[in-house]
């Protein structure tokens, strides 16, 4: 019988039939410039497959026709060896039941969490807003002058709505304890002037860019993730007790949220302020923050980072993932000398950004802002630094959402940044 017809046989294809030769499980004799594969092959080949439902692997499967292809002389012998492998087999398939019944057990366990588990009846005995000892931090952005709180309503020594306003005439709102000021963006991105309809066109012709599988794909979050916590814990263990810290773009909070937790292990009485320009977004990272036990002193803007009402001078670390090319990506302009204005003098810049090595690997919508994605010239874009740090840290085999902006055969890389004052 010819490989072909003895693959349809047994149902499996020709190079598994191949692979079983090659191992010497199957030993056909060859006719000329082909196998035969004959009656032993066929009672060999119901043994693999029988073995195999038992859970052998193909060593022990060869280990087994050895015994039986051994000479008749040792018969008894092969047959104590055998009865050896058995029990043995027996043993490791005990092991796993007991393993995989503790695996079903935990499984169920956890299903029942989730389950259980409603957001929508989670509850927030002291909802996060703006601490009334934090206003001291907060600046004027037309003048530089204090600003002061109207029709404040507080709980918990948090303002959680009100204004705040200026002597010069200058005001900003607090909404669910949020201060939302000037560049506060709505829900809709493609309705933002940020160039939307090519963003949409983009979306429009590419489905990938939707699909959440492929845009967030697990060997991207764990690169993402990987190089994150580094610098994450680089920060936690430079920050001294009271260190203000500005995030100029939390995006939903998640990875803000771990960074935060970082710090919680090693710093004490930090402050962070988070900055979005999506009111969705910031707000979605207050939720997240509400559910922690431990709750930091925070403060939460939505706004333009041009018109932040922050003191200047007054940060002693600015960290982000991806922050400075989200902005540059939207706005078509850097905001790193914008927001050194509020890094105090020593302060540290803290950042991961994602790069590609060449121009030609960018997509031609995005070649305008080659300098925040280009490794090269992002490490160019941040000479203002005293003193600075550029490193590659994580190599990227899934490009995830990243494909957005580079072409397929685009080899991308996670740096993290670390520059000071």
């Amino acid at each position: 019988m010819k490989i072909g017809e003895f693959a349809k046989t047994f149902k499996v294809s020709k190079e598994t039939i191949r692979f079983y030769t090659d191992k010497k499980l199957l030993t056909p004799v060859r006719v000329g410039n082909w196998y035969d594969y004959n009656q032993n092959c066929q009672d060999d080949m119901e043994t693999v497959l029988l073995l195999k439902k038992m859970d052998f692997t193909i060593d022990e499967i060869l280990k087994y026709f050895s015994y039986f292809r051994i000479s008749t002389n040792h018969t008894i012998t092969m047959k104590k060896e055998i009865i050896r492998l058995f029990e043995e087999k027996h043993r490791d398939i005990e092991d796993k039941i007991n393993e995989l019944s503790l695996a079903k057990l935990e499984i169920r366990k956890r299903t029942q969490a989730l389950r259980d588990y409603d957001e929508s009846d989670t509850t927030y005995e002291k909802p996060l807003g703006l601490p009334l000892e934090l206003i001291p931090l907060l600046r004027c952005p037309e003048c530089g002058g204090n600003l002061s709180v109207e029709n404040g309503k507080v709980n918990y020594n948090s303002i959680l709505s009100g204004r705040l306003v200026c002597d010069c005439g200058y005001e900003a709102k607090i909404a669910e304890g949020i201060v939302v000021f000037e560049g506060a963006q709505s829900d809709d991105p493609f309705k933002q002037p940020f160039e939307g309809e090519k963003y949409k066109a983009l979306f429009e012709n590419d489905e990938r860019l939707i699909d959440q599988d492929e845009m967030l794909p697990s060997g991207y979050i764990s690169s993402l993730t990987a190089v994150t916590n580094w610098l994450g814990e680089k920060l936690a263990a430079e920050s001294p007790s009271g260190s203000v810290i500005l995030d100029p773009m939390t995006h939903s909070g998640i990875i803000s949220n771990r960074v935060i937790e970082k710090l919680q292990s090693s710093v004490k009485n930090f402050v962070y302020i988070a900055l979005d320009p999506r009111f969705s977004l910031i707000h979605n990272f207050k939720k997240l923050l509400e559910k922690n036990r431990s709750r930091p002193r925070a403060l939460f803007l939505c706004g333009d980072y041009r018109k932040l009402p922050v003191a200047v001078n007054s940060v002693d670390y600015l960290y982000s993932t991806f922050g400075t090319q989200s902005y540059t990506i939207y706005k078509r302009e850097s905001p790193v000398t914008e927001l050194l204005n509020y890094l105090k003098r020593g302060g540290k810049w803290y950042e991961v950004f994602f790069c590609c090595h060449s121009k030609r690997e960018i997509k031609k919508e995005f070649l305008d802002i080659e300098h925040m994605l280009n490794a090269s010239r992002i490490r160019d874009s941040l000479a203002e630094f005293s003193t600075s740090s550029f490193r590659e840290i994580e190599k990227l085999n899934q490009k995830g959402e990243l494909t957005f902006y580079f072409k397929p055969e685009a080899k991308l890389s996670m740096y993290a940044f670390i520059g000071t004052k």
